[in-house]
């Protein structure tokens, strides 16, 4: 059986350990150290909850809810920026926190920030990012091997040793997690029916995905909590609502030195978008994109009968990072990939030319083959995400076509982008 505790990790990357620390000012052994503690917590508060069948059921329905509404695990870095504070992710998971922890629901941000060495407020950023991840994992287990609430208990239930052995010692007393060891396949106080045998393990996943949610939420947008925790959760929302404010000018600060520092940051990354809008599709799904974003620029174009296909109209992406030098995009540009991706899904008779484009910096013929790659590594990642590559045509135009002006950085800057044009619909 794979350890789960490991797959989980699995997705805490070096660059999102090295993004974190910059946001939220803390050593990468630190951030380190804070998810290695809180996830396996986590998961031990949703495995001490299994008995519950009521809960259970609802925590597996929003497991499944998570996973309908995304691919949350390609997009993690962009959780940690107070522009998020209404995520569905966060927002689903939310109400979980205090139903888990109760009263020691700040117990469990104190103690992992103890444990961890770093500020509570950034150990609740850390675990607020950590929830949809885990519930993320678990959507796509349940999806993939088509399991149901008895044999996701099952399965975690079989990790039981491995999430006990990895909550840090001083933490399983302090949530009230010693009686963990003595939970089993078969409910000793409750029915001996196959359901009541699985209600364990699959709690576990689900709980953690949704207690991780929870913590999202409680630490960034400050959702209702259970009675029980009300006060000690409102503490934690304050606390987070002072740190949206240090995050947010950390991000715009990393931002502007990034501009800087690096070559190939895509125009516009960190301009001001506008508010988030929850934008419906005609297949039902229902993104989250900001008010001035390409999302929503090219949702209107295509649904505009007035606005006709043409080889003039481009639309620039607006949160595209490549590595220095390279074509391997960065994990911050995934989110606004998958968000057209789904667009193109709902749109299926739509299709795209993908234009990648340098400054005059360098030699050209290198700037042309490099523009060239980068416009193909955005096709491939669409490709990823489900969508036909004979609907997108991928072109390199180098130093050609500049929008600004190559003698300044600011206007370098914009000139190294990706851009896409509609070209059916």
């Amino acid at each position: 059986m794979s350890n789960i505790l490991d797959a989980i990790k699995g997705y805490i990357t070096p660059e999102l350990i090295s993004s974190a620390s910059s946001v939220l000012g803390e050593s990468e052994s630190g951030v380190s150290s804070t998810l290695s503690a809180a996830i396996p917590a986590i998961l031990g508060g949703l495995v001490s909850k299994t008995g519950d069948s009521n809960a259970m059921s609802g925590i597996f329905s929003m497991i499944t809810q998570t996973n309908k509404q995304g691919d949350v695990l390609s997009g993690l870095g962009s959780l940690l920026g107070p522009q998020n504070a209404n995520n569905p992710f966060l927002a689903l998971g939310g109400k979980f926190l205090g139903s888990l922890f109760g009263n020691k629901t700040g117990e469990l941000v104190n103690m992992v920030a103890s444990t961890a060495g770093v500020k509570k407020d950034s150990a609740s950023s850390l675990i607020g990012m950590a929830v949809p991840m885990i519930m993320g994992f678990l959507g796509k287990k349940v999806a993939s091997e088509g399991l149901n609430i008895g044999s996701l208990t099952s399965l975690l239930l079989g990790q039981k040793s491995n999430i006990m052995s990895a909550i840090p010692s001083g933490m399983v007393s302090s949530l009230g997690l010693s009686g963990l060891g003595n939970l089993s396949g078969a409910q000793s106080s409750g029915s001996t029916s196959s359901e009541s045998k699985g209600g364990m393990s699959w709690l576990l996943p689900a709980l953690l995905g949704l207690l991780l949610l929870g913590g999202a939420l409680y630490f960034w947008k400050g959702c209702n909590p259970a009675k029980e925790g009300q006060e000690v959760v409102e503490n934690v929302v304050t606390d987070a609502s002072k740190k949206t404010e240090e995050v947010a000018k950390a991000v715009d600060t990393t931002a502007k030195k990034a501009v800087e520092a690096t070559k190939d940051a895509a125009n516009g990354l960190w301009a001001n978008l506008g508010k988030l809008l929850g934008k419906k599709l005609p297949n039902g799904i229902e993104l989250n994109i900001p008010e001035n974003g390409v999302e929503n620029k090219i949702i209107s174009f295509i649904e505009d009968k007035t606005k006709a296909v043409d080889k003039t109209t481009w639309f620039d992406f607006d949160r595209l990072l490549f590595d220095t030098g390279k074509s391997t995009l960065k994990a911050e540009s995934v989110q606004q990939l998958k968000d057209v991706a789904e667009i193109l899904k709902a749109y299926p008779q739509v299709e795209l030319k993908i234009g990648g484009y340098t400054d005059n910096q360098g030699n050209a013929a290198n700037n042309l083959k490099l523009s060239e790659e980068r416009a193909k590594a955005v096709v491939a990642e669409l490709a990823k995400n489900g969508i036909d590559a004979k609907r997108l045509v991928p072109e390199g135009y180098g130093i050609q076509f500049p929008v600004a002006d190559n003698n300044t950085e600011e206007g370098r800057a914009k000139n190294r982008r990706i851009s896409m044009r509609i070209t059916k619909k």
